[in-house]
């Protein structure tokens, strides 16, 4: 999907649609679970702890449409605590972001649908701040995506695909 530069929101056609367009999930029938795990979030710079877990289902209902969702969790691993000086080591802490969507879209007609979700999002950068930082270092935040698809959009070979994501409050 990256690598066509975010595309995605128009070829919507598995159980990933509830993160890139909502709306595609209404094209689809019967049932699908999708899982990724990748070990190594970034390869080459030796952090084995640094994991990218997502899992995806999605069930269409005659007469209703689909409901499906997702669950995202990124691990960051450890990092070390450090104090105000280059020497003042104060231990180890973990981060991490998890992310759980819940999703319904419909039909419109044969062509068009649309699509909401609704995500509860956690970010786990540390327990606490080092010197004159303040916060808490996490958050617990919300937001909505609404997406619609036209296939065949002015021609045969054209699907059309919008979403606007993370409406909602500023994450803090």
């Amino acid at each position: 999907a990256g690598a066509l530069g975010e595309a995605q929101v128009a070829i919507t056609d598995d159980a990933y649609a509830s993160d890139w367009n909502p709306a595609g999930l209404g094209f689809l029938k019967g049932e699908e679970l999708s899982l990724m795990y990748v070990p190594e979030w970034l390869p080459g710079f030796n952090l084995d702890d640094m994991y990218y877990s997502f899992a995806a289902y999605r069930k269409s209902y005659p007469y209703l449409g689909t409901i499906g969702g997702h669950i995202i969790f990124l691990s960051l691993g450890e990092q070390q605590r450090m104090g105000e000086s280059p020497n003042d080591y104060l231990g180890t802490f973990s981060s991490y972001m998890a992310a759980f969507t819940v999703s319904y879209s419909a039909l419109l007609s044969d062509k068009r649908s649309f699509g909401l979700n609704a995500k509860i999002f956690h970010q786990h950068l540390t327990d606490l701040g080092a010197g004159g930082e303040k916060g808490k270092g996490y958050s617990t935040d919300f937001g909505f995506d609404i997406g619609y698809m036209h296939k065949e959009f002015l021609s045969p070979r054209l699907d059309l695909g919008v979403t606007v994501t993370n409406i909602g409050p500023k994450v803090s």
